[in-house]
């Protein structure tokens, strides 16, 4: 049985490209802020940075990055 999609491209997920780095960076398809850190999972050299939050303001999404940072 086929997933959810049944197959079908999301083109929304390949129109942005987020920069290769750890960061704070502002999403022009969701409207949000978004929190990149490295890949720390089997499968970083496909994806080595993941964004793992999104949030309304900068200021949030800054204090997210600098409390994961602060964890490792």
């Amino acid at each position: 049985m086929a997933g959810l999609n049944h197959g079908r491209s999301f083109k929304r997920f390949k129109e942005e490209k987020f920069p290769n780095e750890e960061g704070v960076f502002y999403s022009e398809v969701s409207k949000k802020w978004v929190v990149r850190m490295e890949n720390k999972s089997i499968n970083k050299t496909k994806y080595p940075f993941v964004s793992v939050a999104q949030f309304e303001t900068e200021l949030e999404a800054n204090q997210k990055y600098k409390e994961i940072k602060k964890q490792f």
